[in-house]
């Protein structure tokens, strides 16, 4: 009897002892699970508050203040040093990350560039000249110059002849008159053109009108660019626009105001600031007989005199001609409605031509 209570007794010890492990290794189960929930939990928000932690760390002299003073002094400056390491870190990730949007910006505008000095440097004409008229064709307004708007088509000659210029001499000096204020677009269509074929370029734009000329400012539209205002008939004018430029061009294009005295007296001021080898192009010659003569002359007669001596260059005739052929004139060519005027580069290059009695 005395042993069943023995043995009874020890069941009832190894039970409770059995009951007691299981219970100690439950809240230990429990203390783990919950100790890792809140390890989780804040490693969540350690993320999701990283950016304003690092922006107070780098503000804040004593990170104790954002963890409510519970840090100690060691342990603040512990965790202002990393919020700082981070944050500087990840600035220097942003700057390597606006240096890369820069180099594919930078490796755009130079794939842009070399785009169009291929086409530029091409010997196919007829690449060159689709390649004036669909770079114009991106722009809103379109410019008149391509037959959009009009009839014009001096996509020809500026593929034909600028082009092949601004491929051996890309930083050039580059003179438009008329910034087509009086067109129903709008000013500035070709402006955009000239912008995005020659950035290199020292790009001039005269026009007549001056209060278009300080919308155009204020719009934007003449930025990369510089503006001369005035009447192109006026000689003072253009010895204005002439100091104010510093004169030499590369390149004269005249789109302005068509009337004969504007055309010829242009011409006349500004061929000799046409560099050796310049281009100075005159568009929309076809109105000059339907406008009062200047110097009881039209600059369409002028012209074709001035061919006309070129071709009896070698081969006088005696004749006493009107209109006097400039002597550095190479050639004159002549498109619809339009002609180009080429200086020569240098007597050494463009051999001087000797005139002679014609044989008979």
């Amino acid at each position: 009897m005395a042993n069943r209570r023995v043995r009874l007794t020890r069941h009832k010890a190894a039970t409770a002892n059995g009951a007691a492990g299981r219970m100690a290794y439950l809240r230990w189960i429990l203390f783990l699970a919950t100790l890792g929930a809140i390890m989780v939990f804040q490693t969540t928000t350690s993320r999701i508050n990283f950016q304003s932690w690092t922006e107070a760390a780098t503000v804040l002299p004593d990170s104790s203040i954002l963890l409510g003073g519970a840090s100690s002094s060691s342990s603040s400056s512990s965790s202002s040093t990393t919020a700082v390491d981070s944050s500087q870190q990840q600035q220097g990730q942003h700057r390597s990350l606006l240096r890369g949007t820069d180099s594919q910006q930078e490796q755009q505008n130079d794939s842009h560039s070399n785009s169009h000095h291929m086409a530029f440097k091409s010997p196919d004409a007829s690449h060159r000249i689709a390649h004036f008229r669909d770079t114009a064709l991106k722009f809103e307004p379109i410019t008149d110059k391509i037959g959009v708007h009009s009839e014009h088509r001096y996509h020809n000659m500026y593929g034909q002849y600028l082009l092949p210029y601004v491929a051996t001499k890309p930083r050039m000096k580059f003179l438009e008159i008329g910034l087509g204020c009086n067109m129903e677009y709008g000013a500035g269509a070709s402006v955009k053109v000239w912008k995005d074929l020659f950035p290199e370029a020292d790009l001039w734009e005269a026009e007549y009108d001056g209060e278009c000329v300080q919308k155009a400012k204020a719009k934007g539209q003449l930025d990369g660019l510089h503006p001369l205002v005035g009447d192109q008939a006026d000689e003072g004018v253009l010895n204005q626009w002439i100091q104010e430029s510093g004169g030499k061009f590369d390149i004269i294009i005249d789109d302005g105001g068509h009337s004969n005295c504007q055309m010829s007296n242009s011409f006349d001021k500004l061929w000799p600031e046409l560099l050796p080898g310049g281009l100075y192009f005159i568009e929309d010659l076809h109105v000059s007989r339907a406008r009062p003569r200047c110097n009881d002359a039209l600059m369409t007669e002028r012209i074709l005199e001035w061919n006309e001596q070129l071709m009896y260059l070698t081969n006088s005739l005696g004749f006493k001609w009107k209109h006097k052929l400039p002597s550095d004139v190479l050639f004159v060519s002549c498109q619809a409605e339009a002609c180009v005027i080429a200086k020569k580069k240098s007597e050494a290059i463009n051999d001087p031509y000797k005139p002679h009695k014609r044989d008979v």
